[in-house]
């Protein structure tokens, strides 16, 4: 199992939509993300105002926050698909 940190579920977001033949959902994502990192109680503990496991609600802020930055790209409403620049990323990442 992969430790639950900003590092880590970056670079699992990249890895998963780069082997996706097809868009993602966000809901896609998270779902493989669920079945790939080791979760501590903190993680599994609901966030406040949303009511869900906080894990979750990191991966979506990352995934909005990697879209911003042109590392994966919506494409239609909802579906994802990673970027030439999030390639690239990827690459680098996999050497650290």
């Amino acid at each position: 199992m992969i430790s639950f940190t900003t590092r880590n579920i970056r670079k699992l977001i990249l890895q998963i939509l780069a082997e996706s033949s097809e868009p993602m959902s966000r809901k896609d994502i998270i779902e493989k993300i669920s079945k790939l990192v080791e979760l501590t109680s903190h993680y599994l503990e609901l966030t406040p105002k949303k009511k869900i496991p906080r894990w979750q609600a990191i991966v979506d802020w990352e995934i909005s926050r990697m879209k911003k930055e042109d590392l994966i790209k919506r494409v239609d409403k909802g579906l994802y698909i990673i970027t030439e620049k999030g390639r690239k990323t990827l690459v680098e990442l996999s050497k650290e």
